[in-house]
């Protein structure tokens, strides 16, 4: 589990082909999570945009066109779809949550659905789309291991994310938004129409993110090629508190542990689930510490309340 990841470079490539597409979700949950709306969709967004991505390079099948073409409509799709449920939200009141989960299982059977009555090689033993050719897909930037030059895109991404959230007044409303939407609105900012851009951006990061990981990765599109990158990637935004350059280490960190798991798991009798559970100790410390910080607000307000009252009498 710890130095398993290490010891050899094929190893450490795996290691990194859980990386890149962990940074595309950890920095999608940043964008959406920063401002206060907690939708779920981008697992919903990274699984359309790897499907998208492998439906729109066997139609276009050109180098490079192909690929640019595949990641570009794999993210529009993805925005598209994180738009549904913050408009769900801002229309209705919907919890987001609620409806990003519903909609991501949604996605998930539609997928299915039209891989297998429209999509499927007849001529593969399962549910697996045609083959893409090797020009088709991400070429690795060193060979025999699963590092691609996706993880050029990958490192964009962060500086995106950064400088979007940090260094733009879209990123400035966005986290305003998040610490306090009634303060966001009496400011004047239109706290409606950033929720609406948190979500659709996070979304085309998430779907950019799946298109990478299919064409840097797999040649065919399977029901079971994507690996719950979306929800690893709540993970990881949560362990770098919602910054994009923070997400570099809490990505490595979670697939270090992933990585570490596997080898263990072929080096001994210990399933790799031990992994999950460390992840779910890590939410857990997280959330005891939001909780506690939340209690302590609490108290603060209520000592200055009963000061107030004093001071009244």
């Amino acid at each position: 589990l710890l130095i398993g990841p290490f010891q050899n470079l094929r190893r450490f490539g795996d290691l990194m082909g859980y990386w890149i597409p962990l940074v595309f979700t950890g920095v999608s949950v940043c964008i959406m999570h920063s401002g206060g709306q907690f939708s779920m969709i981008m697992e919903g967004s990274f699984i359309a945009g790897a499907f998208l991505a492998q439906v729109v390079a066997l139609q276009i099948m050109i180098p490079v066109v192909g690929q640019i073409g595949a990641i570009l409509v794999a993210g529009i799709f993805g925005g598209i779809l994180a738009l549904l449920p913050a408009l769900m939200k801002y229309k209705w009141d919907a919890n987001e949550v609620v409806s990003s989960i519903m909609l991501n299982n949604v996605l998930t059977n539609v997928v299915l659905f039209l891989l297998n009555n429209f999509f499927k090689d007849p001529t593969a033993a399962s549910n697996q789309s045609y083959r893409l050719p090797e020009e088709m897909l991400i070429p690795n930037m060193i060979p025999g291991t699963k590092i691609h030059y996706g993880l050029l895109l990958a490192i964009a991404v962060i500086v995106f994310g950064y400088f979007f959230l940090f260094k733009s007044k879209w990123g400035y409303a966005i986290r305003m938004t998040g610490i306090n939407a009634s303060f966001a609105k009496y400011s004047g900012m239109a706290v409606g129409a950033v929720i609406l851009y948190s979500q659709v951006i996070g979304g085309m990061v998430a779907g950019i993110g799946g298109a990478t990981y299919q064409l840097g990765m797999l040649d065919r599109y399977t029901n079971t090629s994507v690996l719950n990158y979306g929800w690893d990637g709540i993970i990881v935004a949560m362990l770098a508190n919602n910054n994009p350059v923070s997400v570099i280490l809490s990505a490595f960190f979670i697939s270090y542990l992933k990585k570490g798991a596997d080898v263990m798991q072929s080096k001994s009798s210990i399933p790799t689930q031990v992994s999950m559970v460390i992840q779910a100790v890590m939410m857990i410390l997280i959330a005891s510490k939001l909780f506690l910080e939340g209690w302590r607000h609490r108290a603060i307000v209520k000592n200055a309340e009963r000061e107030l009252a004093k001071e009244g009498n």
